[in-house]
Formats: structure tokens, C-alpha cells, sequence
């Protein structure tokens, strides 16, 4: 029997691979940032200071949007 391939013409382009590959990387990047700043704003005065932080600085790295760094 014939082995058929099904492969997508789009995604074996290069400059289109590398293209999807950064747009991938980038929405995993933004999700992580999101995740981290959410458990950040849920650790309590004493786990803050803990890491050497105060609210003020879980304040102002929670109200970034997730694509500012």
C-alpha cells in the first residue's frame, strides 16, 4: 500500500514556518507572564517578604499587561 503524506504547503515554507514558530512563542510567553503576575497576586504579606518584596511591587507588576515585560 502507498504511504501518502499530509502535509500542509503553508507549513513547509520556511520563512512561514519561522514566522508561526514566533507567533507560537510569543503567545506562550505572554501566558506564562499572565501566570506568573496571577500567583504573584495571591502570595500573602509574609511569602512576599520572604522573596525581598512589598506589595507596592506586586502592585505595580501586576498592573502591567500580560506583553509588557
Amino acid at each position: 500500500m502507498k504511504q501518502t503524506s499530509l502535509r500542509l504547503p503553508v507549513l513547509t515554507h520556511p520563512r512561514l514556518t519561522a514566522g508561526v514558530v514566533n507567533v507560537i512563542d510569543t503567545i506562550l510567553l505572554w501566558h506564562e507572564r499572565r501566570y506568573q503576575r496571577h500567583l504573584l497576586a495571591a502570595m500573602s504579606d509574609t511569602m512576599l517578604r520572604d522573596i525581598g518584596l512589598e506589595s507596592r511591587d506586586v502592585f505595580e507588576e501586576t498592573a502591567k499587561p500580560f506583553w509588557r515585560a
